[in-house]
């Protein structure tokens, strides 16, 4: 018999032998209802206060999946939880794209499978109703296209120079430095995160290790528990029509299958 919500998470809770929480966007409505949108915020601090504090969690694991959506939400939500724990770990079984990039930035570790694919971040813009990348079109011909794309591209980068000096993040101890004294670092960031063939295209094994960041690759049972409660998320999100949800494993009833926030 198919476990429910809440037991999964348990589940994983023994696993990991701490709280484990998944977040998780639906990319598959139709038509999109949207991914990471200002006001989200709203649903990280009503989580940080009703659930992290309320609870006395300092160090907790966030399961995520998902593509991203607007940057500085993205960045913002990610900064809630940040300053709520004292150390928390990203764990990936399937995806996380785009902004949604910036929890594992934030975290202090990731944990991913051998399937697990964690996309570019370089940032889109919409021009006349086309999303474009912004790295491709720094020398665009259209002035207009220009400007927009090196206005998110150098905020992207200011982005990612403060993570880089902000500690704890997900990078070795000594990656603040060199980010701070040499260029090279910044170049293979952008060369690796933000400039690869396509705005989809993953972050290799050995693309992680080129970045020093910290993870470890788990047992696939591991990542199997996690597949299906992201499964079980999405199909109640798509039957509610809803954005996204904050899992936990808190059972409120023998109606409900586990506590959640979800807009």
């Amino acid at each position: 018999m198919l476990k429910n919500r809440a037991e999964l998470l348990k589940e994983l809770e023994d696993l990991f032998g701490q709280r484990v929480f998944l977040i998780t966007y639906n990319y598959s409505s139709n038509p999109p209802i949207g991914f990471i949108e200002p006001g989200d915020e709203l649903y990280f601090r009503q989580f940080r206060e009703d659930v992290l504090k309320g609870g006395g969690i300092s160090q907790c694991v966030f399961i995520l999946n998902g593509p991203g959506g607007n940057i500085k939400t993205a960045i913002a939500c990610s900064q809630i939880l940040r300053d709520a724990l004292l150390r928390y770990d990203c764990f990936v079984p399937t995806v996380v794209g785009s902004s949604l990039c910036y929890f594992i930035l934030q975290s202090d570790r990731l944990f991913i499978g051998n399937k697990s694919k964690i996309t570019q971040i370089d940032p889109l813009f919409n021009y006349e109703g086309v999303d474009m990348r912004a790295i491709e079109h720094l020398n665009d011909p259209n002035l207009e296209i220009r400007r927009l794309a090196h206005d998110i591209h150098n905020s992207t980068l200011e982005n990612l120079r403060r993570a880089l000096k902000t500690v704890p993040h997900v990078f070795e101890k000594d990656v603040s430095i060199q980010s701070q004294k040499r260029v090279g670092y910044m170049e293979k960031m952008v060369n690796l995160w933000m400039q690869k063939s396509s705005h989809d295209k993953q972050l290799t094994i050995e693309d992680l290790k080129n970045l020093r960041v910290k993870f470890r690759q788990i047992q696939e049972d591991i990542i199997e528990k996690g597949k299906i409660l992201i499964q079980e998320c999405q199909k109640e999100l798509v039957e509610e029509n809803k954005r996204f949800v904050i899992q936990t494993s808190k059972i409120e009833d023998e109606k409900y299958l586990g506590g959640y926030f979800y807009s």
